[in-house]
């Protein structure tokens, strides 16, 4: 005669690649015999076994087979097999880098990094397209070009074993860079003793965009040879300043200007 082997256990019904193990138990028939308990040749890429222990490395099914040999006086058990899903594994993105506190136009970039799930496919980092007016990348170097916010997405993508993993974003602010030069937009080339003549100044950042907000500071031109003198002293009106009419009466002289 012979027994059926019977699992005592309950099959996982949400087992997932890495996912918690299934501690796998079976009875045999009154032989005596130990159950053997083995994953099926099919599952050798979805499941293995240690002792009665079961951990999950790939999707698909996992098959347990149980068998139990025969002696004198009993047959040996028909196989039992025990047969459960083993899904994908989700993933998800972390961002190692620290978002810059006082981005500015034009100013200091960002290396950014960020790290993802078990598939090993790469983090893929770009520009949100939300941001495309406030910065670029190259590599993973952000630079930034305009003011406001600047969104970075991550994404890794799957495979027969993981999901892809949810996007993640990283936000922070640009401001406009320090107002840092004042430059001659136009100024005299050469002219007779006791004309006038125009100049224009503007306030720039560090990149050359003109403060065009800018309607309160005040710029002074003065000659700085030519015996020096302050020639005008004017308020910018859009992050310009006008000089109408500046005259310069030294003869055979190079005149320099300096804006402050």
């Amino acid at each position: 005669t012979c027994a059926l082997p019977i699992f005592t256990s309950t099959a996982p019904s949400s087992a997932i690649v890495g996912g918690a193990t299934y501690n796998v138990a079976a009875t045999g028939g009154a032989s005596g015999n130990a159950v053997n308990i083995t994953i099926d040749g099919t599952s050798a890429l979805v499941c293995t076994i240690s002792g009665a222990t079961v951990s999950f490395i790939g999707s698909g099914t996992c098959l347990i087979d149980a068998n139990q040999a025969g002696n004198a006086n009993y047959n040996a058990a028909p196989q039992m097999q025990q047969s459960f899903a083993v899904g994908k594994a989700d993933q998800a993105i972390t961002f190692t880098s620290t978002a810059p506190s006082a981005a500015t136009v034009g100013g200091a970039t960002y290396n950014v990094t960020a790290t993802g799930g078990a598939s090993g496919n790469p983090v893929n980092i770009t520009i949100d397209g939300t941001s495309s007016s406030v910065r670029a990348i190259s590599g993973s170097t952000v630079s930034f070009i305009g003011v406001g916010t600047c969104l970075i997405d991550a994404n890794q993508a799957g495979d027969a074993n993981y999901n892809a993993a949810p996007q993640a974003q990283q936000s922070f602010g640009v401001s406009a860079a320090p107002i840092s030069v004042l430059v001659f937009t136009s100024e005299p080339s050469s002219l007779l003793a006791g004309d006038t003549t125009a100049a224009t100044v503007s306030v720039e950042d560090g990149i050359g965009n003109i403060a065009t907000s800018d309607n309160t500071t005040r710029i002074t031109v003065s000659a700085s040879t030519c015996g020096g003198a302050i020639l005008q002293t004017v308020r910018v009106v859009g992050g310009v300043a006008t000089f109408p009419e500046l005259r310069f009466y030294t003869v055979a002289c190079s005149v320099s200007l300096l804006a402050t």
